[in-house]
């Protein structure tokens, strides 16, 4: 990615910015989940100095899964580094997660949790 200005193409209902650091990753990855919001503006900082800077978004907090009112069955049996992952947070805080583990592998889940923190985005 190179400096500049990045439109989103408004075809979703939230963005979801992943940079991977190069070592001590559980430190150095950014992450910053959004939803469209006319007049906000969602930023987040790296270990690397670089900002990032959406506008017209409002950033989603990411919550670990066992906070969540309904967490999924099978948190007990993932290892920490899997849960301290923000991709799969992310993912059971915003979609319709029953169950995580060797049980549901290869299981795609497209539907968004009621009460997710999301409005469709009208450009």
């Amino acid at each position: 990615m190179a400096d500049g200005e990045y439109e989103l193409d408004g075809r979703g209902e939230i963005f979801y910015l992943c940079g991977v650091g190069f070592k001590e990753r559980h430190n150095t990855n950014v992450h910053l989940a959004v939803r469209p919001q006319i007049g906000s503006i969602a930023a987040i900082g790296s270990a690397y100095g670089v900002r990032f800077t959406i506008r017209d978004a409002q950033a989603i907090p990411i919550k670990h899964p066992m906070f969540l009112e309904s967490p999924p069955r099978g948190l007990e049996g993932l290892k920490e580094n899997h849960l301290r992952c923000k991709n799969f947070q992310f993912g059971c805080q915003m979609f319709e997660v029953d169950e995580v583990g060797d049980t549901v592998k290869g299981v795609v889940v497209r539907t968004l949790r009621d009460g997710a923190p999301v409005r469709r985005c009208k450009l």
